[in-house]
């Protein structure tokens, strides 16, 4: 911001007319986002809930242990959601 302010000056001593700026740029704070984190926790969780349960009920009998497939995704999404939850960030 000084920097600015004395390339200002510089060109006012000069006669350079400048374009007015808001002086509050630094004040500007982005919004939080949106809460990415947990939603995609749940939709993963469920997700692989879902596919879980539709493995386990169209397998043939032969390969009836491969129900345990999406399990990774369930545990990625439960993390998600732990995660979100575990940050400590206030308003939760």
């Amino acid at each position: 911001m000084e920097v600015i302010h004395e390339e200002r000056m510089a060109a006012m001593e000069k006669g350079i007319p400048l374009p007015e700026f808001p002086l509050d740029l630094m004040e500007e704070r982005r919004k939080p986002d949106a809460p990415v984190v947990p939603i995609l926790g749940m939709v993963l969780l469920t997700l692989s809930l879902g596919a879980m349960v539709v493995l386990f009920l169209i397998l043939p009998a032969d390969s009836h242990t491969m129900w345990v497939t999406p399990l990774p995704l369930g545990f990625l999404g439960a993390g998600f959601i732990g995660f979100h939850f575990l940050q400590g960030k206030e308003g939760r």
